[in-house]
């Protein structure tokens, strides 16, 4: 049987931040990673991010990064009042030259804050990732919301976590939403725990297109010029043969999250802070070659922070977070480390 030698990610000049504010959140959802709504990690202290957050895209711009993707995660992270406020003080006072570089930031939202809200809020995001919740959600105060951030000429992606145990519900939910006039995003994702998903046989087929609406027309270019092309994920495997694909649960999917000892680009192209702070993985893995974390709460960061860009060692036994399952890997080493501002 082949074995997958290497994953190539066309993205190498893009960084994805993931940024956990905390793990307050208003719903419960029992496949959530552990302590993701628990409700004991505080906000962070909105002076201190504002120059932290600076000074890291600041830094990744110097050094190779043509665009970077800032997402908030949670948690529930509309529910912290001074996101707002965040978001615009990153879109107009960071230094960067805005006619070659490019900020996006985003949102993982279960979107029930208030209309009123994101009447007030929601220009500043490039794109709303509404995650829907089938126990939970309010359906009908989604399809408003997504309605008002379309006419803010905000990009909104519905995904709809596909739980096997009311899939029937969820289906239900996924015809509704791609009925609307209105036309965004809606995608059915699969729910994996630590990194292993449980489905049948007509389930996965169902899932194997996980897009079940592309957007209009407007958006889509709007995409296009924002984002760039999706980025595309090249599995090249030790028979020589090659397969592509834009989805990022390709290997998730196909079970092929295995990487110990790998090297990967997280850290490069992906970092992750948790809501302890630590610029991070997902995976906890150490970045920059250093035996500690930076932190996002440090006020003394935007001093600290001149780090190494440098691949890192995997050190679990199943990538669990598809984003970083397709960031550029390999089994062994390369003859040369590429810089990343090299294609």
């Amino acid at each position: 049987m082949k074995q997958l030698i290497e994953i190539k990610n066309s993205g190498s000049k893009t960084l994805k931040i993931q940024y956990e504010l905390s793990n307050i959140c208003n719903y419960k959802c029992w496949y959530c990673f552990p302590g993701c709504n628990d409700g004991d990690s505080p906000w962070p202290e909105l002076d201190i991010v504002k120059k932290n957050l600076s000074r890291i895209i600041e830094f990744y711009f110097e050094n190779g990064i043509d665009s970077i993707q800032l997402n908030y995660l949670g948690g529930e992270p509309t529910l912290w009042k001074h996101l707002g406020e965040l978001t615009q003080y990153l879109c107009e006072n960071t230094k960067f030259d805005r006619k070659k570089k490019k900020l996006n930031i985003t949102v993982q939202t279960n979107g029930s804050r208030t209309v009123r809200w994101w009447k007030e809020y929601g220009h500043y995001f490039s794109m709303v990732s509404i995650s829907v919740h089938h126990e939970r959600v309010d359906l009908d105060h989604v399809q408003k919301v997504a309605e008002i951030l379309l006419d803010k000429n905000v990009l909104v992606i519905t995904t709809v976590l596909m739980d096997r145990n009311a899939w029937d519900k969820c289906r239900s939910m996924i015809d509704k939403l791609t009925s609307t006039k209105k036309k965004f995003t809606v995608m059915a994702k699969p729910i994996n725990i630590d990194g292993v998903v449980d489905y049948d046989e007509e389930q996965l087929k169902y899932l194997k297109t996980t897009r079940k609406r592309l957007p209009s027309l407007k958006h889509i270019i709007k995409y296009l010029i924002e984002f760039a092309m999706l980025p595309t994920y090249t599995a090249i495997f030790d028979d020589g043969t090659k397969e592509k694909t834009r989805t990022d649960q390709y290997f998730i999917l196909r079970k092929l999250n295995k990487f110990l000892g790998w090297k990967c680009t997280i850290g490069i192209n992906w970092i992750s802070i948790n809501r302890k702070g630590e610029i991070t993985g997902t995976c906890k893995a150490k970045l920059y070659g250093i035996d500690n974390y930076f932190n996002i709460n440090d006020p003394d960061l935007p001093e600290k922070f001149n780090p190494v860009l440098q691949p890192v060692i995997c050190e679990r036994n199943i990538c669990s977070c598809a984003g970083e399952a397709v960031l550029t890997k390999w089994k062994e080493a390369p003859k040369k480390i590429i810089p990343i501002y090299e294609n």
